[in-house]
């Protein structure tokens, strides 16, 4: 899902502003919202509302109708993009992605579409079959010769602290706790691990916001915790199993109505599917990491 900013900026006044900024503001409800007050062709009378008090904007919008607008106009200003920019209506249709705009993270590229279009470059989406000697032979028979060939293929994002081996009581290792799937109360630590502590874990905000600013967010979060330790108040704190099944039900709820979940395959989602990120506000998350809720720990 490339943007070619260039362009763009003629649909739109600010797509990095838009994306960075504003695309992923969620309301109570779990429904994906944004600022409209930064794009073009919208109603300009509600953005000082919209600048002021993100809620009141959101739910002047609700009233008015407007299905996620933000979103809404970074997809349409990313089509007149591709429309505007490509010639050929094969290369075109190629590019065009079969899902809403920000379901995946954009890509910003000033070049990307004039360097598709060389006559030395050439777009191939049929499934690879196998990387023989001489080149990749896709599903359809044909062989691609190559010279060089780049993997691009990723990382493991599920892996967090693994492959370091982590025990807690009862000597259960971590794998044993995770077998289902990652998971953290507060994406920061787990019941039955004990004086232990995360960051950037599982389902932390970690495609959405700023990974320094969760960083430091998380540290000062930790060291509330860290200091019932020190001070002698506890020897070992962990969240109940109660809290952390209560908070990871929670998320799944609210994951499952982002636009991370409306039908594209990206490293936002676990094997289920389900978007992985935090799926909430940055204020909650502010909010959340003021103040531990002690209630939801074990301290012994």
């Amino acid at each position: 899902e490339f943007v070619q900013a260039p362009g763009l900026r003629r649909h739109m006044l600010s797509v990095e502003a838009a994306v960075r900024y504003y695309a992923g503001v969620l309301d109570e409800d779990g429904e994906l919202w944004g600022l409209a007050g930064l794009l073009h062709d919208y109603d300009w009378e509600i953005h000082p509302t919209l600048e002021s008090h993100p809620r009141d904007g959101i739910e002047v919008l609700r009233q008015r109708g407007c299905p996620a607008p933000v979103i809404q106009a970074i997809h349409d200003g990313c089509v007149a993009n591709l429309e505007s920019n490509v010639t050929d209506p094969e290369l075109r249709e190629k590019l065009r992605p079969d899902y809403r705009a920000t379901c995946k993270r954009l890509v910003l590229s000033e070049n990307f579409y004039d360097a598709i279009q060389r006559p030395n470059a050439r777009l191939v989406t049929e499934e690879i079959d196998r990387v023989e000697k001489s080149g990749v032979r896709t599903r359809d028979g044909e062989l691609h010769e190559l010279d060089l060939l780049v993997l691009a293929t990723g990382f493991r994002v599920d892996r967090f602290v693994r492959p370091m081996e982590v025990f807690g009581r009862g000597g259960v290792p971590l794998n044993e706790i995770w077998k289902e799937g990652p998971f953290a109360y507060m994406a920061i630590t787990l019941p039955e691990l004990p004086n232990f502590f995360m960051l950037n874990g599982p389902n932390s905000p970690v495609g959405n916001f700023s990974l320094i600013e969760v960083a430091e967010l998380q540290v000062a979060y930790m060291m509330q915790l860290v200091e019932k330790v020190r001070s002698g108040a506890c020897r070992e704190v962990a969240p109940s199993r109660e809290a952390a099944a209560r908070f990871d039900a929670e998320r799944r709820e609210a994951a499952s109505k982002t636009i991370w979940a409306t039908g594209c395959k990206s490293w936002y989602l676990d094997e289920s599917g389900l978007p992985t990120a935090w799926p909430w506000t940055f204020d909650r998350f502010q909010e959340e990491m003021a103040d531990p809720r002690l209630d939801d720990y074990e301290l012994k």
